[in-house]
Order: C-alpha cells, then sequence, then structure tokens
C-alpha cells in the first residue's frame, strides 16, 4: 500500500498535481478547484504531500494525491462527491525517513467538504499540534487543529499565482477563472 502510494505521488508531481498520475481534461467542466493549508511548524517532518479521499462511497472511493508548496496544497481536477483529507506526510530526505500521518476522526474531519457543482472549495487551515508522550517509550501523539491564518483569500491568490506561474497548468484556463472569481467574492 505505501509503494502504491508513493507512487502516485511521485506520478502527481510529475504532472503537475494531477491525482494519481491521470491527467485531469481542461475541457472538463465538472471537476472543481480544492485547496487547504496545513502549518506543520511544530511536527517532526516536513510536509510534501497530501491525500484527499471520498467518503461516503462504496468500495474504497476516489482519492488525490496533492503536493505541498510552503503548507499550501491543491488540485484543479476533483470530480463532485464528498471528501476530506485522510493522510499527509512527507518524503523523508537525507537524514530522515518517510513520514505519514492520518489526519483523524472518525467519519468526517475539519477538512470534510462536499462538492455538489463545479467550482473553487477551500478544506480550511490547519495546524499540527504536537502531544509529547509521557515517557521515552510512548510515542508522541497529535491532533490538527483549525487555524485562523493564514485565511481564505490569501491562499487563494497563493493558488492562483502557482496556477499562472507554471506551464503545465496553462492550459487550465476555467479553474484559474474560478480562483480568480472567488478571489474577487472575498
Amino acid at each position: 500500500m505505501k509503494i502504491r502510494l508513493w507512487l502516485a505521488l511521485v506520478l502527481a508531481a510529475a504532472l503537475g498535481g494531477c491525482a494519481g498520475g491521470q491527467r485531469v481534461d481542461p475541457k472538463d467542466e465538472t471537476v472543481s478547484l480544492v485547496f487547504g493549508y496545513f502549518d506543520m511548524k511544530d511536527a517532526p517532518t516536513k510536509l510534501d504531500w497530501v491525500v484527499l479521499k471520498q467518503y461516503e462511497s462504496k468500495g474504497e472511493g476516489t482519492g488525490y494525491a496533492m503536493n505541498v508548496k510552503e503548507g499550501l496544497f491543491f488540485h484543479i481536477g476533483v470530480e463532485p462527491g464528498s471528501y476530506q483529507v485522510n493522510k499527509f506526510g512527507g518524503n523523508g530526505g537525507f537524514f530522515s525517513n518517510p513520514a505519514e500521518y492520518n489526519f483523524g476522526g472518525r467519519g468526517r474531519n475539519g477538512t470534510a467538504v462536499r462538492i455538489q457543482k463545479p467550482g473553487v472549495y477551500f478544506v480550511g487551515a490547519h495546524r499540527y499540534v504536537n502531544h509529547a508522550g509521557k515517557g521515552f517509550f510512548e510515542a508522541d501523539k497529535f491532533e490538527m487543529q483549525a487555524a485562523k491564518a493564514p485565511g481564505e483569500k490569501e491562499l487563494l491568490q497563493r493558488v492562483i499565482k502557482q496556477i499562472e506561474g507554471d506551464k503545465g497548468l496553462a492550459e487550465y484556463t476555467r479553474q484559474l477563472q474560478q480562483a480568480r472569481q472567488r478571489y474577487g467574492q472575498l
């Protein structure tokens, strides 16, 4: 399972954030732009990826792997349905191992979003809060808490800049237009 997730993330990185290595059709008018932010400054690892997973579906449901840049993550091709972040983590590095975290919560969590019509959806800003273990042999625990800053408008402005500056995303003009329209409403 971890190898499949890793491969999906590598493919997503190569394809500009497209889910599971599948290219999003720029002419598909049914898909939405979904974005959010995780503050991981108190986490023991760096944040490199987030997985948005469909819930309330039969079977495994659809999942979207998203790359992270300075806490911001987004996907330009999420199909209608009910989703939430279920996993996130870091790829590791020379001196660190890969890490995977479960967002937590039974049923829906604080990132839950229901997409009924195409548009721009914000799953919120959250921060990693560490709860140290009570001894050398007890692992630390954590929770993700809603964060007031940065706000939706500031993060959407960053999404717009990333889409505008990424040649691989230039053809997603509908999503860019919707993001600009939403920004104007905020």
